[in-house]
């Protein structure tokens, strides 16, 4: 204490070079809405190839869970699959789909490199390698798909619109080509398909006309012997019974050639092949085509393995892009509201802040000496970033509030010191010198004892294990690591700064005072 008053100069360098640092530091930790926690169950959307029936589906699920259990070994505790029901859980709805949902044993009884995060990239890579022909989806499960829900989707989120679906769906290829090129991207998807075919028959209305079918009957023909068709019912004996019209190519693979084995009867009489009617063309498909806001929207999602927020990264290359005439897109999900939520919590901090100096000028009845108490605050940064770079943890709303919390908590050693010294000064008529130096050394024990005590109290939400514990584990670290770094460097800064501000005090106070009695000398003399 007493080599720190002594070179005040050295100290402010320090503190100042500390204060530029971990403004830098803050600027390596990850920043995200919340950290997705890890509940040890997730499931895997898969995809077989387009055609294939409920039962290649199913052999094809099969193959892929013997495959996950192979990879899992004994961290897998349970699991389940099902055959066309695809993500939404809508059974049998496509015979192409199917939904794996797993759940691993207990976290501390996983082996090496078996966390959440580690096995969802691990089987994205590996399962599609293993099993040709299907595409899956990885989904981390548990609380973190229902955070995903509140928070408009997990990963990193785009949304497109427009007017014109194939102008959007070239530009949401290449968003999606843009956001797979990120190192923490493992996979990128779309919330439409754009790769799915479909056969479409085009009516010829010229050979229609010449052959006397209406474009009705040519379409009701087709889809009676493609579909089949309700034609009401009929009862008998009090009986009814429903009519349906098909055909032996119901629910069978179509080809090319299909119009030239059905034939259709002529206003004439006669019979032609429906391939004189009509053709049969490939055409590209989609699924659904969503709209937001009554404009028609493609959403792609970029599955991240860290976890982090990766905007600051994407939103300048997402600019580059050539956009066409009507499309426009913005960032959502959780960076979204991330970017949100950002102003709101700096407003609460400076309110925070502000409170916090009021405060303080009613008791030192002085507006300096509760900045020299603010300084500490800042401080606060270097130990927040350090702790969650050391813990591996990303910036999120929960960190802040930490963050927030301690604008309240670290100034109290302060406050202790300069009303300390202000009593040796004012009561016991100590100089300044003595003043600072007393107070420090008896102030040393209960501002340690005051700072371990709250540190300890949060050890146990920082070092915590258990399933979900990622949530709210960062508030335990940022206020942990704040709270020790403020603490030491304000015992050290505080000091210097009180004794710079007072000793200019005193020696204007001094000097005012001369002044004043050479003045009172002067009238006298003149007197």
């Amino acid at each position: 204490m007493k080599a720190a008053v002594s070179n005040r100069l050295f100290v402010l360098i320090i503190a100042g070079m500390i204060m530029v640092m971990s403004i830098f530091t803050l600027g390596l930790v990850g920043f995200e809405f919340l950290d997705a926690p890890d509940m040890g169950e997730f499931e895997i959307v898969v995809r077989a190839p387009t055609g294939n029936s409920m039962e290649e589906t199913r052999d094809k699920m099969r193959q892929v869970n013997d495959e996950i259990k192979e990879l899992l070994g004994p961290n897998l505790k349970s699991g389940m699959f099902v055959s066309g029901l695809d993500a939404k859980y809508d059974i049998g709805g496509n015979a192409t789909m199917g939904l794996i949902r797993l759940r691993l044993v207990d976290s501390q009884n996983r082996t090496e490199g078996m966390s959440i995060f580690e096995v969802i990239p691990m089987l994205q890579k590996e399962i599609p390698r293993r099993v040709p022909g299907v595409d899956i989806t990885v989904n981390n499960g548990g609380l973190a798909k229902m955070l995903s829900y509140a928070t408009g989707g997990s990963g990193f989120v785009v949304s497109i619109s427009g007017n014109d679906f194939d102008e959007l769906s070239r530009f949401a290829l290449d968003v999606a080509s843009v956001i797979q090129e990120h190192d923490s991207v493992y996979k990128t998807e779309l919330n439409v398909n754009l790769s799915e075919k479909e056969l479409v028959s085009k009516l010829d209305l010229t050979s229609l006309g010449r052959v006397g079918i209406s474009p009705f009957e040519a379409a009701a023909s087709e889809l009676i012997v493609f579909q089949g068709m309700d034609a009401g019912s009929v009862t008998l004996d009090n009986v009814e019974y429903p009519l349906r019209l098909s055909s032996d190519l119901e629910g069978s693979n179509i080809g090319l050639d299909t119009l030239n084995r059905i034939p259709v009867k002529s206003q004439a009489g006669g019979f032609v092949t429906m391939a004189v009617l009509a053709d049969l063309v490939q055409e590209s498909s989609s699924n659904m085509i969503p709209h937001v806001n009554r404009m028609r929207s493609i959403t792609i999602t970029g599955l991240i393995s860290d976890g982090g927020d990766i905007s600051a990264d994407i939103r300048p290359r997402l600019e580059q892009l050539q956009k066409p005439v009507g499309v426009d897109w913005e960032i959502g999900g959780s960076s979204s509201l991330l970017g949100d939520a950002i102003p709101d919590l700096l407003m609460v901090l400076g309110i925070a802040v502000f409170l916090v100096y009021a405060v303080m000028v009613i008791q030192f009845q002085r507006f300096v000496q509760p900045l020299i108490v603010m300084a500490s605050i800042p401080f606060v940064l270097i130990g927040c970033s350090l702790s969650l770079l050391v813990s591996g943890k990303n910036l999120s709303i929960v960190a802040m509030l930490g963050v927030i919390s301690l604008a309240g908590m670290v100034v109290n050693n302060a406050i202790v010191l300069i009303d300390y010294t202000n009593l040796l000064r004012t009561k016991y008529k100590k100089n300044l010198d003595d003043a600072v130096l007393s107070a420090g050394q008896s102030r040393l024990k209960p501002i340690l004892m005051t700072t371990l005590t709250t540190a300890l109290g949060v050890l146990p939400m920082m070092l915590a294990r258990a399933e979900g514990s990622e949530l709210y584990s960062p508030l335990g670290w940022v206020i942990f690591g704040g709270l020790l770094t403020s603490t030491f460097i304000t015992l050290f800064l505080v000091p210097v700064l009180y004794h710079v501000v007072e000793n200019r005090r005193d020696k204007r106070l001094a000097a005012a005072a001369e002044k004043k009695a050479i003045a009172a000398g002067n009238a006298v003399d003149t007197q």
